[in-house]
């Protein structure tokens, strides 16, 4: 007796139904089937609504997800010949003969979301006459969505009282339907009255109008006012970032003002000191002059050599004296080298000080106005 095996991948419930009636009177044949959940096709629950220009998504994906990169993949309108919209096999699009010219050049997918299994079509600047019902398909899963697109136009803006008026017409209806306008949060709009026409195919076609305030004019301006808001606290706060910094180099200033006074106050000192010194010095030279005199005196007679070796020693201490003068007045001479540049960065540092104390005085003033233009602007909003 002879057993056979088959290993089916990727059946569906309905396959394998099929096969199990198939092969009901052969007993000897056994069949183990792999069944696999294939991914539906989901597109949107409602019908998707645009506005005549614009370029939108149809949404369609594949759940649960699997990369649709490699898939077939079409897009048709089961209400119009010829029916192709788009065709995508082996990763590309096909430029077929028997796609709808009035689709040429206006669809694509989206690459990048191929893979999570998003196969939406990307429809550009929307015709009137793309209203309709669009059918997603996977031939291989033999799966597709069906759904509704409904184009409206916008028939007239008023930039005075900031309204839009839009208008929608939807045909090929049975039994006569219904037309209501939602806003976004799915509120329903008060409009006008609704057109309905039946055709001789006993189809009804549907039109309306509604007027809308024009949120998009209001929401610029808000996004203007903001703008401008933004970048006058963003000004302020620059002012007092450059305030803050011209405060910091004045306190920097101050100090080092502050140290390069008691440094000058310190070199006066020393030069009064230097003076008495030099004061001191020259009376010591002159005491000198007048001992050596009189040792000249006392040593004429008899002390001849007392006097020659004293005189030697004074002589020595005298130019030691003169040797010291010199140095004293070479200190001196650069002390008040000292004094004079201290004084000059001194002033220049006051200089400084005056300009920024004057900056700092225009930079408060800037302030002071960029407050008061805040406040008028405000309060000319507030009467408006």
């Amino acid at each position: 007796m002879t057993h056979s095996t088959v290993t089916l991948f990727d059946v569906t419930e309905a396959e394998r139904d099929y096969l199990a009636a198939l092969y009901t009177n052969q007993p000897l044949l056994i069949i183990n089937a792999c069944i696999l959940m294939p991914s539906q096709v989901v597109g949107p629950p409602q019908p998707v609504v645009a506005v005549v220009g614009e370029h939108i998504i149809l949404p369609c994906h594949l759940e649960p997800a699997v990369d649709a990169r490699s898939m077939a993949v079409e897009w048709t309108r089961p209400d119009l010949k010829p029916r192709l919209v788009l065709v995508w096999r082996a990763g590309q699009k096909l430029n077929l003969d028997d796609e709808n010219p009035s689709y040429r050049g206006r669809t694509s997918l989206l690459m990048d979301k191929l893979k999570s299994g998003d196969i939406s079509l990307k429809l550009s600047k929307v015709k009137l006459s793309d209203g309709g019902k669009y059918k997603c398909y996977v031939p291989t899963m033999n799966r597709d969505s069906v759904f509704e697109l409904v184009v409206g136009n916008l028939v007239e803006i008023d930039k005075d009282s900031g309204t839009v008026v839009l208008q929608c017409e939807s045909k090929g209806w049975y039994p006569e339907p219904e037309l209501l306008w939602l806003d976004a949060e799915g509120k329903i709009l008060s409009a006008g009255p609704t057109e309905t026409v039946r055709g001789p195919d006993d189809l009804y076609t549907v039109s309306s109008r509604v007027t809308i305030h024009h949120q998009r004019e209001a929401g610029l301006r808000e996004k203007e006012q903001l703008l401008a808001e933004t970048k006058k606290k963003e000004k302020k706060v620059k002012l007092n970032e450059e305030l803050q910094k011209k405060e910091e180099e004045q306190k920097q200033l101050e100090q080092v003002v502050h140290m390069l006074m008691e440094l000058s106050d310190g070199l006066i000192k020393l030069r009064c000191q230097l003076q008495h010194q030099d004061r001191d010095m020259m009376r010591e030279h002159l005491d000198f002059d007048k001992k050596l005199q009189s040792v000249d005196k006392e040593t004429e007679s008899d002390r001849v050599k007392g006097y020659l070796k004293l005189k030697l020693i004074l002589l020595e201490t005298k130019l030691q004296l003169t040797k010291r003068k010199q140095e004293h007045e070479g200190l001196q001479h650069n002390t008040l080298e000292v004094l004079r540049k201290t004084d000059e960065v001194m002033n220049e540092m006051k200089e400084k000080k005056k300009e920024v104390e004057k900056l700092k005085v225009e930079i408060s003033e800037k302030l002071e106005r960029e407050k008061e233009r805040g406040k008028n602007q405000l309060d000319q909003e507030e009467e408006t």
